[in-house]
């Protein structure tokens, strides 16, 4: 199989402001389209930090939606310092 430069999903970080109420059911919206899910999260003081698998495609820095079954959140996708 050939699988050069066709990685079909990756993994990036986001983060809210808000209150976030992620669990391992949370999608990642674009755009309306379900782009990916999370993976891990942790609270900060007054923000939520997380990892999250998505497609390739969305994998940059913008403005998502975290969507569970309550609700949906603005979220930002960013790239980590520790893997930069």
């Amino acid at each position: 199989m050939d699988s050069y430069d066709k990685v079909a999903r990756t993994l990036i970080g986001w983060s809210s402001q808000d209150t976030v109420d992620a669990t391992d059911t949370s999608r990642i919206v674009v755009d309306g389209k379900s782009v990916g899910r999370v993976t891990s999260f942790v609270r900060e003081e007054a923000a939520v930090y997380g990892l999250a698998i998505v497609n390739r495609g969305a994998a940059r820095n913008i403005s998502a939606l975290l969507r569970n079954d309550s609700r949906e959140t603005p979220i930002e996708l960013t790239d980590r310092p520790f893997w930069s």
